[in-house]
C-alpha cells in the first residue's frame, strides 16, 4: 500500500493521469481511456471491421498521447496491406488505386503517388511497430517482444487476433488454446502494468441469427468473459449497409456499458465514431 501511495497522491492532485486515450466516446464509457493493468478485447465476425477498428485505434492513441509507442501483432495481414491501409486512411486515396496503381494510372497522378509516397515515410517516422513473420504467432514471442519493449503509462499494445496464435500446448484442442492465451496476457498486464488490446472473432451463429451479439458469442467466451476487463463487440446494424457499425461495450469490469455508433469507409480502411448518428447518445 505504502508503495502505491505516491502514484495515487499525484493522481489525485492531477500531476499524472492514467489513462490512454483512444476515441473520445469510447474513453467516456471507460472512464478516461486505456489503464494500467486491462486486458480489452474486441471481438467481430470476419470483414466487419475490426482490423481497420484496431489500426485506427492505435492512429488516434498516437496522435492523442505523447511519447506513446506501439506494438502492433498482425498475424493474418502482411506489412504492405496494413500500410496501404493507412495511407489510404491519412490521404483519402482509395485502397484499390495504391494497390496497383498501374491499373488506375488515370486516378493515380503524379501529385497523388508524391502524396502516398509522402504519407508512407510520416507514418514510417510514428513509434508504432508492426510484426507480421510467422514466429510471432506463437504466444512465447509474443509475450517475450511485450516485455522488452513496455514503459508504464507509454506502451500499448494490439493483436490481430487470438484465434491465430499458437500456445505451444501439446494438445490443439481451441478452448485450451484460448484459455491458455487470455490467462499468461491478463497475468502480463498486470506484470507490466499495461494495456492490452486482443482482437477475436465471434461465432457463426450471429450471422445466422442476425441479432445484436453478446458475450456468450465470443468464440469460446467464457474464457474472454472470465479473463477481460473490457469486452467490445463490433456488428453491423444492418447486414446491406457496409457504413454503418456499432461497438458496444458490453463487459467493463470497472464502469458503465453502452454502445456507441461508427462508420466504416472501406474505400480507405476508415473507421471512426459517427457523430451524425451519436446525437443524444451520451
Amino acid at each position: 500500500m505504502s508503495k502505491g501511495f505516491d502514484d495515487f497522491f499525484e493522481r489525485m492532485n492531477g500531476k499524472i493521469s492514467p489513462f490512454i486515450k483512444t476515441f473520445e466516446s469510447v474513453d467516456r464509457i471507460l472512464g478516461g481511456g486505456l489503464t494500467r493493468g486491462s486486458l480489452y478485447v474486441i471481438g467481430a465476425r470476419p470483414s466487419v471491421g475490426k482490423s481497420a477498428a484496431a489500426l485506427s485505434m492505435a492512429h488516434k492513441i498516437l496522435q492523442k498521447n505523447s511519447g506513446i509507442r506501439i506494438d502492433f501483432f498482425s498475424l493474418e495481414m502482411p506489412l504492405d496491406q496494413i500500410m496501404i491501409r493507412f495511407v489510404s486512411k491519412e490521404t483519402r486515396i482509395h485502397a484499390t488505386h495504391l494497390r496497383n496503381p498501374q491499373a488506375y494510372s488515370n486516378s493515380m497522378t503524379k501529385e497523388k503517388k508524391k502524396k502516398a509516397l509522402e504519407a508512407y515515410q510520416n507514418l514510417s517516422k510514428l513509434n508504432l511497430r508492426f510484426y507480421t513473420d510467422e514466429s510471432m504467432k506463437k504466444l512465447n514471442n509474443i509475450i517475450r517482444t511485450i516485455r522488452k519493449r513496455a514503459i508504464q503509462d507509454k506502451y500499448v499494445a494490439i493483436i490481430d487476433h487470438a484465434l491465430l496464435i499458437d500456445a505451444g500446448l501439446a494438445k490443439s484442442d481451441k478452448r485450451l488454446q484460448i484459455i491458455e492465451i487470455t490467462r499468461r496476457l491478463k497475468m502480463l498486464t498486470n506484470e507490466l502494468n499495461i494495456p492490452i488490446v486482443l482482437l477475436t472473432q465471434l461465432n457463426r451463429m450471429t450471422d445466422k441469427t442476425k441479432s445484436i451479439p453478446v458475450l456468450a458469442d465470443l468464440q469460446e467466451s467464457a474464457s474472454f468473459e472470465q479473463d477481460a476487463n473490457v469486452v467490445m463487440l463490433l456488428y453491423r446494424e444492418e447486414a446491406t449497409n457496409q457504413e454503418n457499425l456499432t461497438l458496444n461495450i458490453a463487459k467493463n469490469r470497472d464502469g458503465i456499458l453502452g454502445s456507441i455508433p461508427f462508420k466504416l469507409l472501406g474505400q480507405y480502411s476508415d473507421f471512426d465514431e459517427d457523430y451524425n448518428r451519436m446525437k443524444g447518445t451520451f
